[in-house]
């Protein structure tokens, strides 16, 4: 395969993606969405010029006569179709794809119709393109200043406070120790921003960014992310990925009232030992080990005496139903009032 015969066709398959045309973007029932490129600018989001950066992808590889070819032009649609699913999938209500990850999306595309060679040649482009662009940055020897992106907010311009929005993101990540990195949310957000940005599409970008990270890993739970705190085995979760989540407004009897048992039965497995015999537990775990307040602490005070269990653990914000309960069902009870998970699992462990 001669790639490098072919570099004016190959070149142009990947700036076609990035080409301004704001009339057609305008037209098309896609406006919502905008595309940025390298260099910073906005332009209008075309799934045509997709089409065609994958037309000079094929002839890239089959020469000029692939574009005649009536198996060439299906491919293409269908693989364009693709491409701009995935993109809406990702973000059904619009907003700004970075031009890599279009890029990405194509190659993909192309490896899932079986165009090995044709996708090939396009991450070889892409990889050229890469390093001649580092070695142009590399010889001009000039220290370039930091661009400061402009937002716009109450239809007035100013430059982007990085050092606000970081704060704001190290403070919404506060307490969630290693399960977050409010780095990584941060240089996603400022990938994905342009001049000119409304302030309110900020926060948007925020929040997506880090939804983003949690539906990619969702099963790094609180006590996956902690679990060197807690003295479990680092890699009990490379063997076995669990993740179990009850959500609010479950059914009677499956509540979420489980969410301390169910977190300490998989530490019990990832430490390999057994919890403390005789504690009843109830508690709803929230994915950053709060625990929250149950109902019906009258009704599982009684089970556990039944059941001749005299210790307990329960959330702290019960703390003052468990203490208006008659004497005679707290009499002979060790009680612990926990917080959060780490406070179950130093009375268990």
């Amino acid at each position: 395969m001669q790639l490098v015969s072919t570099e004016s066709r190959a070149e142009s398959a990947g700036s076609a993606l990035g080409m301004d045309n704001e009339t057609a973007a305008r037209e098309s029932p896609l406006g919502q969405y905008k595309v940025i490129r390298r260099n910073g600018s906005v332009v209008g989001f075309e799934p045509g010029k997709i089409s065609v950066a994958m037309t000079k992808a094929f002839l890239a590889v089959n020469g000029s006569q692939g574009a005649a070819s009536a198996r060439v032009r299906e491919q293409v649609a269908k693989a364009t179709e693709q491409v701009v699913a995935a993109l809406m999938r990702r973000q059904p209500g619009g907003g700004t794809l970075h031009i890599e990850d279009i890029q990405d999306q194509v190659e993909l595309a192309l490896m899932r119709s079986g165009e090995h060679d044709v996708a090939r040649a396009y991450v070889l482009y892409r990889e050229e393109r890469a390093r001649l662009r580092a070695q142009q940055k590399a010889a001009a020897q000039v220290e370039a200043r930091p661009h400061v992106v402009s937002v716009v907010e109450a239809r007035v311009a100013r430059p982007l406070d990085l050092n606000r929005l970081q704060g704001v993101i190290k403070d919404s990540c506060e307490g969630l120790g290693r399960a977050v990195d409010p780095e990584i949310i941060l240089q996603s957000v400022v990938k994905n921003l342009y001049d000119g940005v409304p302030m309110e599409e900020v926060r948007k970008c925020a929040i997506l960014s880090a939804r983003a990270l949690i539906e990619k890993d969702p099963a790094y739970s609180y006590v996956t992310a902690h679990l060197k705190d807690f003295k479990g085995d680092p890699n009990f979760f490379d063997q076995a990925l669990v993740h179990l989540h009850v959500p609010e407004g479950a059914t009677p009897k499956d509540g979420p009232s489980a969410g301390i048992t169910m977190a300490s039965a998989l530490l019990s497995l990832a430490r390999n030992q057994a919890p403390k015999k005789n504690v009843a537990m109830t508690g709803e775990l929230t994915l950053t080990g709060q625990v929250l307040p149950i109902g019906g602490v009258r009704e599982k005070v009684i089970a556990a005496r039944r059941q001749k269990i005299g210790e307990l653990i329960l959330p702290e914000p019960n703390r003052g139903d468990f203490e208006e309960l008659p004497a005679y069902l707290k009499e002979g009870l060790t009680v612990h009032f926990a917080k959060r998970f780490a406070d179950v699992a130093k009375v268990l462990f």
